[in-house]
């Protein structure tokens, strides 16, 4: 079975030796790439995060990663954090009383970013992003990771590129279904109806 992807559908080619096909749905989404804020006391768990976003290929930018060598850190933060559309806040005990991280969502908030909370561990969150509703980390991982790629596909303005499997054993599933083209009725023009032009004394 093989699977040909491009960036707006995925392609099944069966393999007749495999009962089974497996059916990739790629769905597109419009960001060049989402902005990671957070504590470097945080930074094990943050490598991990991303590590994961990027392998279901969310184009998540972070600076231990994306700094090149002999790069002004200072100026690949702010260039990145121009470029985003997205901020993902990593919120801890260390994170919310980093003056860094406060200056990096009130830059992303005045310039009418989305910031997308995701709780590491109980503390107290910035006044500024305390109505926001957060993905909660702070026990089960894997499900806080579903959800939070859940979200981040079901926001048309992000340009992540991410890709689900289903397994079948029905080939006709891999058919594109025949779908009759949509004719528009022919609606004759009706003919003009004479209307008579009153006389100079019937108008008012």
């Amino acid at each position: 079975m093989q699977v040909v992807i491009s960036t707006q559908v995925a392609i099944c080619i069966p393999d007749y030796n495999d009962n089974s096909l497996v059916i990739s749905a790629a769905r597109s989404v419009a960001v060049s790439q989402i902005f990671v804020s957070y504590s470097r006391q945080d930074k094990d768990f943050v490598l991990r995060l991303v590590n994961d976003l990027r392998a279901n290929h969310v184009a998540a930018w972070l600076d231990q990663k994306d700094i090149a060598p002999g790069q002004r850190w200072d100026m690949a933060i702010e260039q990145a954090l121009d470029a985003a559309t997205h901020i993902i806040f990593v919120m801890s005990k260390a994170s919310t009383q980093s003056q860094n991280v406060r200056d990096e969502l009130d830059i992303a908030m005045d310039s009418g970013k989305t910031i997308l909370p995701i709780l590491l561990e109980d503390c107290t969150p910035p006044l500024r992003t305390r109505r926001l509703q957060y993905t909660d980390f702070r026990t089960d991982y894997d499900a806080a990771l579903k959800h939070l790629l859940n979200t981040l596909d079901e926001d048309n303005t992000i340009e992540a590129f991410s890709v689900t499997s289903l397994k079948t054993s029905n080939p006709a599933a891999t058919q594109p279904k025949q779908v009759p083209p949509i004719v528009a009725p022919v609606i004759p023009t009706p003919a003009p109806i004479p209307m008579s032009t009153p006389s100079r004394a019937s108008r008012t």
